[in-house]
C-alpha cells in the first residue's frame, strides 16, 4: 500500500519519521485540549445509537458550520489551528492509513464541527465503540448539534484515561485508534508532552494515532519541532503524501505505539 522514504533526521533511538506514498488522492481544522464533562443528551453509551456504524453521519445544516468555526478559530487560535474546517479529502486520506473496520474502540480528538467524524462513521464496524473529546465550547455545541447520536466529552484530552474508565474500558492499553484534530504545533512543548504521553498510555500495544499538519507549517520552527517530538513517544511514525485537495494542503502523521 505504501512506499516510504526518510524525510527529516528526527530520531529517537532508531525511530524516525518517514514519508509514505499511498495510492489515490487523498486533505483541515484542529482543536487543542488542555475540562467539564459534556455529552449530547441523546447520546447512547456506545456512541452509535443502535450500534450501526452510519448512525449520525448526516450533519444538520444550520449555523453550526463554517461561519461558526471561523468565529471560534479567531477567538481561540490555540484551540483551533485553522480557520477552515477539515475537508472530506483529509478524512478519506486518514481512513486509508488504518484498518478502521477492524477497530473495536476509536476516539476522535478535537472533532470540531465533525467533517472528519462524518467520514469515520461510514467506516466503523457495527458495534464499535466511538466517542469524541472536544474542549472548545463553541465547537462542542456545534458537534453535538450536528451529531446528536455520537457521544461527546466536553473535556481535555489529558483526561483520556478517566474518560476510558467512564466508557467501561481499562484506563490504559484499551484504545485501538485515536484520530486527532489537535493543532499540536501551536501548543507549548510541556503541554505537547503531557497530551501525547496520555494518548500513548491509552492506546493498546500496536494501536495507532493519526494526526495531521499543513505543509506550510513544516517551514516553521514549531512544526519542525513537533515532527521531532513524535518519535520520542511512538515506536514508528510515518508521514503521508501531500493531500493537495485539502485547503490548505495537508499531510497525515501515522503514529504507532
Amino acid at each position: 500500500m505504501r512506499s516510504a522514504k526518510a524525510v527529516a533526521p528526527s530520531k529517537h533511538g532508531d525511530a524516525q519519521i518517514v514519508e509514505t506514498k499511498s495510492h489515490g488522492a487523498g486533505s483541515a481544522s484542529a482543536v487543542a485540549h488542555h475540562g467539564g464533562h459534556f455529552t449530547s443528551s441523546s447520546a447512547p453509551s456506545n456512541g452509535h445509537g443502535n450500534g450501526h456504524a452510519k448512525q449520525g453521519t448526516k450533519a444538520k445544516k444550520s449555523s453550526h458550520g463554517p461561519q461558526r468555526f471561523l468565529k471560534a478559530a479567531l477567538k481561540s487560535p490555540r484551540q483551533i489551528g485553522s480557520v477552515i474546517p477539515s475537508s472530506p479529502f483529509l478524512g478519506k486520506a486518514m481512513v486509508r492509513l488504518i484498518d478502521l473496520p477492524a477497530a473495536k474502540t476509536v476516539v476522535e480528538y478535537g472533532p470540531g464541527t465533525g467533517s472528519i467524524t462524518k467520514v469515520l462513521l461510514k467506516h466503523l464496524a457495527p458495534g464499535a465503540k466511538f466517542f469524541a473529546i472536544e474542549l472548545n465550547d463553541t465547537m462542542a455545541h456545534s458537534f453535538a448539534h450536528n451529531f446528536p447520536n455520537v457521544k461527546l466529552y466536553h473535556r481535555s484530552i489529558a483526561d483520556i484515561e478517566a474518560i476510558c474508565v467512564a466508557e467501561g474500558l481499562a484506563p490504559k492499553n484499551s484504545v485501538d485508534v485515536i484520530i486527532s484534530g489537535i493543532p499540536w504545533a501551536v501548543l507549548p512543548e510541556a503541554l505537547q508532552t503531557t497530551l501525547l504521553a496520555a494518548a500513548v498510555r491509552a492506546l493498546r500495544p500496536g494501536g495507532v494515532m493519526l494526526t495531521y499538519g499543513y505543509h506550510g507549517g513544516l517551514l516553521l520552527k514549531a512544526g519542525r519541532n513537533f515532527a521531532k517530538t513524535l518519535p520520542k513517544h511512538f515506536s514508528h511514525v510515518t508521514r503521508s503524501a501531500p493531500i493537495w485537495l485539502n485547503v490548505p494542503p495537508a499531510f497525515v502523521y501515522r503514529c504507532e505505539k
